[in-house]
């Protein structure tokens, strides 16, 4: 737990420095050790930060957009969050193979 807070602060540096693409890592990093330590609404709260970054600042990096969704689906379906894993589900439905 304490390795992904020391990562999420350190993403919080990068954002504020406009290094998103280091922020969007760091905050993926924290956010799969957060629900890998059973700490997913810490884990939800992250990777939201993720699609918003994305989507506001940085659509070149839509891979990280398409991690955060994937996990987020996982984790709410985990969390018995249907409605909501249905919603994020809609969001990975232009970009499914």
């Amino acid at each position: 737990m304490d390795d992904a807070r020391s990562r999420l602060r350190q993403a919080d540096q990068f954002a504020r420095n406009g290094l998103l693409p280091e922020a969007v890592d760091a905050y993926l990093a924290a956010a799969f050790q957060f629900a890998d330590g059973g700490f997913a609404l810490k884990a939800i709260a992250t990777l939201r930060q993720v699609v918003s970054i994305v989507d506001r600042d940085a659509p070149e990096l839509v891979d990280a957009r398409l991690q955060a969704l994937q996990r987020l689906v996982v984790l709410y379906s985990d969390l018995g969050l249907g409605e909501d894993a249905a919603a994020t589900r809609k969001l990975l439905r232009p970009h499914a193979v």
